[in-house]
């Protein structure tokens, strides 16, 4: 421990004794940052949640708080649910009550699968929050079975762009590299809200631009002008997103248009750079998406190992995956249901490229994600053999 605390690549080096001691693993990343890089090496699974939870790279919401708010609330990022956490606040769930919580095994935590709505927030106008509410209202209406204590939503529970410090950026990279152990845990309850609520007014004719480092209003003006498209309103680093604009255009269609004309925009015109456009609203289904799909697959990978071994459910446990529509109405799905609908690991990588992403990069890092989330959760980056699964599935 006094060797990590000095160099935190001392870790890796170590891990081979420290395989399973989470104890002293999550002393040494507090005492030295850069350990954290070496833990995956040392644990795996639950640990490595507990060990993220416990450097803040990632934050539980208090279930309790939330449901003290109004239907129509508008979620927080999570520096600003920080910021009501000085005042005296209690949006969280403590570290050590969220690894508690994981390691009872009765998924009283719920991960939160759902596609943003917006670049900026991915519910401005808390339609999804209501539903969300209701639902978790409802769960722990239920006397018979474990009510949800905490919720990972990542708008909430991550530390977002743009951020207030060097700190911010560390734990984000952190919390990305437990993504697929988070949503595959058999101690996690997943919350897939996949419906779109439609395009409030005011999203009319928005478009998000991406790569605008040096792009000057003018320039966006007169090279959208030049496809036909009218400008109304331009904004340079809306919300200090720095490198990006928000356009606004007399009417939907022309923001369509400039966005299927971008690239060849910036192609004719040198002073727009590298540009990207994207829809500031959008409504892309939830299976088009990048993330989600991620989210959603390494989410069903417990649900197809026990269906296949025979691992059922306790009456008393939140089921691992539910679906909420727009009230919040909450279905359970089945293992024998959702079996038939895992992909193995190459027709999830060709769903990834397939899909659309917002952010530059976002691509390989989901598709990096995955195929670590594959390496992590069986050894290997191909299909789990049956005789380790069940193996594993016994011990959980």
């Amino acid at each position: 421990l006094a060797a990590v605390s000095w160099d935190g690549s001392a870790l890796e080096h170590a891990s081979a004794r420290l395989r399973g001691d989470r104890v002293i693993v999550q002393a040494a990343v507090q005492q030295n940052r850069s350990a954290f890089n070496h833990a995956s090496a040392a644990l795996r699974g639950d640990d490595i949640i507990c060990i993220t939870l416990h450097t803040k790279a990632i934050r539980l919401l208090n279930v309790d708080w939330l449901l003290t708010k109004p239907p129509d609330w508008r979620m927080p990022r999570r520096q600003a649910l920080e910021v009501l956490e000085e005042q005296g606040e209690e949006p969280f769930v403590s570290a050590d009550k969220a690894c508690m919580l994981l390691q009872d095994r009765r998924r009283s935590i719920v991960i939160l699968s759902h596609p943003w709505l917006t670049v900026q927030h991915p519910d401005p106008e808390g339609r999804r929050f209501a539903a969300l509410r209701a639902a978790l209202a409802a769960f722990k209406g239920e006397a018979s079975r474990q009510s949800p204590r905490a919720l990972f939503m990542d708008f909430a529970s991550l530390p977002q762009w743009p951020f207030l410090s060097d700190d911010d950026a560390v734990l984000f990279k952190q919390a990305l590299k437990v993504m697929g152990e988070l949503y595959a845990s058999n101690s996690t309850s997943v919350l897939k809200m996949a419906f779109i609520p439609p395009r409030p007014v005011q999203y009319d004719g928005q478009v998000h631009i991406f790569n605008a480092t040096g792009v000057t209003e003018g320039v966006l003006w007169n090279g959208f002008g030049d496809l036909g498209c009218t400008v109304l309103e331009c904004t340079l680093e809306p919300n200090g997103r720095v490198g990006e604009a928000l356009v606004t255009f007399e009417s939907h269609s022309d923001a369509e248009r400039a966005v299927a004309r971008c690239d060849r925009l910036s192609r004719v015109d040198r002073s727009l750079g590298d540009i990207k456009a994207t829809l500031e609203y959008n409504e892309r289904p939830y299976g088009e998406r990048g993330w989600c799909i991620f989210e959603e697959s390494v989410s069903y990978e417990v649900v197809r190992w026990s269906h296949a071994y025979g691992v059922a459910d306790t009456p008393d446990v939140l089921a691992k995956v539910y679906l909420a529509d727009e009230q919040g109405m909450t279905c359970a799905l089945s293992p024998k249901g959702l079996a038939s609908h895992v992909l193995v690991m190459e027709e999830v990588q060709r769903r990834i490229e397939a899909a659309h992403f917002t952010g530059r990069g976002d691509m390989q890092t989901v598709k990096d994600m995955y195929a670590a989330f594959r390496v992590q959760a069986h050894g290997h980056a191909g299909d789990e053999s049956s005789a380790s699964a069940a193996k594993r599935l016994r011990r959980r």
